[in-house]
């Protein structure tokens, strides 16, 4: 489970680093260029990216707040795979998300075995006013409570720290960020 969430998040940042190689143009570019224009974003692609481990969502609802463009949008995750990706034409934008997860009407079976993990991501590149890529990042938040109620495992998965989970899971996945005309990142919390 554990190489599963780490080759995700290197095959977002290779996503990114691809991006950005093939944006890069030339080094024969016109150097009589106004190198101004160059240095600012005139637009952004982001990537937003939310995997669960199979039983995450046997017996939770999942949900994502986004912005996209500076505006909130809500996804609904039914699948064990989301992923989004915008292209915003107008810098400074605000972006990020808050996972919100809730218990469905699917009964726990204390003594059943369980895989719980999340992970979630988000990715931009910043392009100029020519298409070349000016600043990238790639970033990612992980959670793995392994398995529970295994044969390795000792602990227990109830109900109740199950819904202990949940409550730190909803604090710990939000984030949002200022991406500015520089193409840099200022963090801006939580709440968006």
């Amino acid at each position: 489970m554990k190489k599963f969430f780490l080759s995700s998040f290197a095959l977002m940042a290779m996503m990114v680093a691809a991006i950005g190689f093939v944006s890069c143009g030339s080094d024969d570019d016109d150097d009589n260029s106004d190198s101004g224009s160059d240095s600012k974003a005139s637009k952004a692609e982001i990537i937003y990216q939310a995997e669960m481990a199979p039983d995450m969502t046997k017996f939770l609802n999942v949900e994502i707040d986004y912005l996209d463009n500076g505006q909130k949008k809500t996804a609904k995750i039914t699948d064990q795979d989301w992923s989004l990706k915008t292209t915003v034409n107008s810098l400074p934008v605000k972006f990020g998300y808050k996972l919100r997860l809730s218990r469905n009407n699917v009964k726990l079976d204390e003594s059943g075995n369980y895989i719980l993990g999340i992970y979630v991501g988000k990715a931009y590149v910043a392009y100029n006013s020519k298409g070349k890529a000016i600043s990238q990042m790639a970033y990612s938040s992980v959670k793995n409570f392994s398995a529970y109620n295994g044969e390795k495992e000792t602990t227990k998965l109830t109900n109740e720290k199950l819904e202990k989970k949940i409550e730190s899971w909803n604090k710990m996945f939000a984030a949002a960020f200022e991406l500015t005309a520089e193409g840099n990142l200022v963090e801006m919390g939580s709440d968006f």
